[in-house]
């Protein structure tokens, strides 16, 4: 039976590209003669996050170190078609409620957002609860913003939320290598993750959130 497995990305390295070939032919092997475990999950779509991983609403999970820095990145909810700076429409605020209850047992360092209502609102109700204010980037200058997150020595859990194009980009500065392209217009669920620790490679995990979702939750 086919699995649809969630998209997990990890930072290439050419002097390892041939062993790297034969390794992944062997996984594909693996996978389709073994049940598949913990680290390739069935389902993509994120139940809530803890202090020491992040479950699925399959009840796999993806585990977190406390030493390892994660960036947690996210396009804006669904938004009011009208206006040059839109709110929220209830869908969007009902998702943004779904984001801040994903998270509410985990650590978040640092809140940013571009400085747009319907950015600002999507992050609203997680900075409340977590009693910290968001603070601002410029959505034009991502590399730069990427690289000053990065060397932040004392915070090691960071949201960020951003727009449809800019997102995916900044995730592809952060992890190191470009492996998502700009998220359709239509699209608001994309929860991207990215993990990196002092002995790991840097791994990206493009995985989904939904209000619907909500089959999982910590009382379980």
């Amino acid at each position: 039976m086919q699995k649809k497995l969630t998209k997990i990305f990890l930072k290439k390295d050419s002097r390892n590209f041939v062993p790297m070939t034969v390794l992944c032919v062997g996984l594909v092997f693996l996978i389709s003669a073994c049940k598949v475990d913990k680290e390739v999950v069935l389902s993509s779509n994120v139940s809530f996050v803890d202090h020491k991983s992040i479950m699925l609403d399959n009840r796999h999970g993806i585990d977190i170190a406390p030493h390892d820095r994660i960036y947690y990145l996210v396009r804006h909810a669904e938004k009011d078609t009208s206006g040059t700076n839109p709110d929220l429409t209830p869908a969007g605020y009902e998702r943004a409620h779904e984001l801040a209850r994903i998270f509410r047992s985990a650590r978040i360092d640092e809140v940013y957002s571009t400085i747009y209502m319907r950015t600002l609102m999507t992050g609203d109700s997680i900075s409340r609860s977590k009693g910290i204010s968001m603070k601002p980037y410029e959505p034009k200058e991502l590399k730069q913003f990427a690289e000053r997150v990065k060397n932040i020595e004392d915070q090691k859990r960071f949201l960020i939320i951003g727009h449809s194009n800019t997102t995916p980009a900044l995730a592809n500065h952060i992890h190191g290598e470009t492996v998502l392209e700009d998220f359709d217009e239509k699209d608001y669920d994309n929860l991207i993750v990215i993990v990196q620790g002092k002995d790991k490679e840097s791994q990206l995990h493009q995985l989904k959130f939904n209000p619907q979702h909500n089959t999982t939750t910590e009382d379980e």
